[in-house]
Order: structure tokens, then C-alpha cells, then sequence
């Protein structure tokens, strides 16, 4: 039965963790919908075992949000077909509301389960969830601040050949990485706002990541070996 609950929490987060990844592909694919319409759906089935069976409150609360939000997604896709009218920045727009709870959320269970260190009893384990959690996080503000950019900046090219949308990825990925090629950027100073946030952002994840699973494997050898004296 403990396994069995194990299993459904790995599976919530891994629904939470899926959400930018689907919030990419809508920024990236305006027709489709009908899959992004599944993939909600799942996802929001999956948060909704993790509502019954956690039992921190601010984590539940979160979940709750995230599956409001989209189910209002699917139902403003769903209108947006029936009335013929286009869905993209409303959509959009609560995707993005959604996809910051998820960073939240990841955040938030990241730093739960690493100050429960009963919870990754094995090393292997420990090292696997910091990497899986590193790389969710990493994903969700690429495509938080792709969405931002789409939504609410412009973006200037030397080129016209590409759609708004995959520069906004475009540019999300390369301020990210803080690579920086000069080829597309920002066109006034709200969006240079933003990816100067973004360009510290990106350079501050991996030393805090360095950081805490050097500190992380140093507890867990530790307790190991505390553990076998």
C-alpha cells in the first residue's frame, strides 16, 4: 500500500513537472488544441489523485489551482471552437498563470522532500529526483518567460522568416543559457526587463543546484554511515 502511495505521488509531480512542456507546444503549434485538450485532461485527473491522497495543505492548494486553471484552459479552447473564435492569447494567458504554480509547486516539493530526508533513503534516489526536479524547473521557466514574451513584449529579428511564437522559445532558451547570440532582443524596456530577470535567473540555477547536491550526497553518505556504526 506504501509503495502503491509512493507511485501515485511520483506520478502527481510528474503531472506537475508536464505542464510546460504542454504550454510549449501550444505556443509553439496554435492548431493543437484537441491534444493539448488530452494532455490537460490527464494532467488534471493526475493533480486530483495528488489532492486526495497528500496531506500537506499548501501543496493541495496549489494542485486545486492548477487543475481550475485547466479545466478554465479547456473550456476557453472549447468555446473558442464553438463561437469560431480565436483562443490563443486567453489560453495562453491562463497557461501561463498555470505554469508559474507549477514552478511554485516543484519548487516547494523540492524543498519538502529534501528536508524530509526519510523520504529518498537511498542515494541513487536522492540523485535522481535533484536532477528530474532541476531539469522540471528548467523546462517551466524557459517556457514561463516564453509565454511572457509572447503575451506581452516585442521581440526584434534579424530575420523575418520566423513566427513571434518560436522566437519568443527562441529567445527564452538562448537568455536562459545566458549564450546571448545577438540575433534576436528585445524591442523596448519592459522586455529587456524581463530578460534581464531571466539572464540571472539562468545563471543562478546552477550553482544553486551544484550546491545543493553537493550538500545533499555529503548528509545522505553521512547518515549512511552514522546509520551502519
Amino acid at each position: 500500500m506504501q509503495k502503491a502511495l509512493q507511485r501515485l505521488k511520483i506520478l502527481s509531480i510528474t503531472a506537475v513537472a508536464i505542464i510546460p512542456t504542454v504550454s510549449l507546444l501550444f505556443v509553439l503549434s496554435k492548431f493543437a488544441n484537441e491534444l493539448v485538450d488530452i494532455f490537460l485532461a490527464l494532467i488534471s485527473i493526475m493533480c486530483l489523485i495528488s489532492v486526495l491522497i497528500y496531506n500537506n495543505k499548501a501543496f493541495k492548494s496549489a494542485l486545486v489551482l492548477i487543475i481550475s486553471l485547466e479545466l478554465l484552459a479547456i473550456l476557453t479552447l472549447i468555446s473558442a471552437r464553438f463561437f469560431s473564435v480565436s483562443s490563443v492569447r486567453p489560453t495562453l494567458l491562463i497557461m501561463t498563470i498555470d505554469n508559474f504554480i507549477a514552478v511554485i509547486s516543484l519548487c516547494f516539493y523540492a524543498i519538502r522532500r529534501l528536508s524530509n530526508p526519510e523520504d529518498t533513503p537511498v542515494l541513487a534516489n536522492l540523485l535522481g529526483f535533484l536532477i528530474f526536479n532541476y531539469i522540471a524547473i528548467y523546462i517551466a521557466i524557459i517556457t514561463l518567460f516564453s509565454e511572457i514574451y509572447y503575451l506581452f513584449c516585442s521581440l526584434n529579428a534579424s530575420t523575418k522568416t520566423y513566427s513571434h511564437a518560436w522566437l519568443s522559445v527562441y529567445f527564452s532558451v538562448i537568455t536562459q543559457t545566458t549564450v546571448g547570440y545577438g540575433d534576436v532582443y528585445p524591442a523596448n524596456q519592459f522586455a529587456q526587463s524581463i530578460a534581464a530577470i531571466q539572464a540571472l535567473v539562468g545563471a543562478g540555477m546552477l550553482p544553486i543546484f551544484v550546491s545543493i547536491l553537493f550538500f545533499s550526497i555529503s548528509s545522505s553518505r553521512s547518515k549512511q554511515s552514522d546509520a551502519q556504526r
